[in-house]
């Protein structure tokens, strides 16, 4: 005992006009065609929905209860169609993204604010991970996207472009000894104490490779997590650090820092990791947009 959408629509119309030619006209179709729907509805139930008089018609109790119902999934219908369409243009649903730590508070931030200002019916999953679990993150379909190290070698189940690179320099106590060099090289800070971030991150093999690369073997000083803790640390004069240009933004009028570029420059690449073979969606799609843009516009 199931009415078509069509049925229920004309059942509507005619109950709010009382008249077939009006009702008609409202739906756009001729009145047979409009009498044909009525008739067939009213077989379906096996009741009267409406009386038919000679200028107008007369809605039964039966019938008012089904157009009751009828305006009721129509309402239902648009509220979900509106849903659906906002869905398809990127304006609202859930967006998942993994992100290095050093990265979460700078590009990344200055990208979700303008984001969900602009779409306030988008929720954002943020989570900031180390360099490898965001991969694995992006490829297992856990997060829609992934902005971390371009990996060493090609991964089948990861599409990666890349966004930029990052150069990192060396952070020292303002009153270091090394404050008024403009760069620095290796052999200047090889007795230093350096710390920096535990094994298993992007940014520690980068040091580490970075080291190697120059025949240097590599010392931590210290080994943390934070960055914020870090910098910490590198003000109270404990010892130096290597972090990225990209992980330094707000830090640059630091009166208690100094940032010297190295002689042979440190340089990370930056990508954006999409599952392979799976077409992203109009959310993705647009907030991967906002995210070129945004860089695009911090040059």
């Amino acid at each position: 005992m199931n009415l078509t959408l069509k049925q229920l629509q004309a059942i509507a119309a005619l109950a709010k006009t009382t008249h077939f030619r009006s009702a008609a006209i409202d739906l756009g179709v001729s009145q047979p065609s409009l009498s044909r729907l009525i008739k067939s509805a009213e077989k379906t139930l096996g009741a009267s929905l409406f009386d038919r008089h000679t200028r107008d018609v007369e809605i039964t109790p039966i019938g008012e209860e089904v157009a009751n119902f009828a305006n009721d999934f129509q309402q239902l219908s648009t509220r979900h169609f509106t849903r659906i369409e906002a869905v398809a243009r990127g304006e609202t649903g859930t967006l998942a993204l993994a992100t290095l730590p050093s990265l979460a508070a700078t590009i990344v931030a200055s990208t979700i604010e303008t984001f969900v200002n602009t779409r306030p019916d988008i929720y954002i999953d943020l989570i900031d991970l180390p360099n490898h679990q965001i991969k694995s993150a992006v490829s297992k379909g856990h997060y829609d996207l992934g902005i971390g190290n371009i990996p060493p070698a090609p991964d089948a189940d990861i599409r990666a472009e890349k966004l930029f690179s990052d150069e990192l320099f060396l952070v020292i106590p303002v009153n270091h000894r090394l404050a008024e060099k403009k760069t620095s090289s290796l052999n200047d800070v090889v007795q230093e104490r350096v710390i920096c971030s535990r094994k298993g991150s992007g940014l520690r093999d980068l040091t580490e490779a970075f080291f190697a690369q120059h025949q240097t073997v590599f010392r931590p000083g210290l080994e943390l997590n934070q960055m914020g803790s870090m910098l910490g640390l590198i003000r109270a004069g404990i010892g130096i650090g290597f972090l990225p240009l990209s992980a330094l933004s707000g830090n640059e009028k630091d009166a208690q820092l100094k940032f010297i570029r190295m002689d042979v420059p440190m340089v990370r690449e930056i990508c954006l990791f999409q599952r392979a073979g799976i077409k992203a969606t109009p959310l993705v799609e647009a907030f991967t947009d906002e995210l070129r843009k945004q860089l695009k516009k911090q040059g």
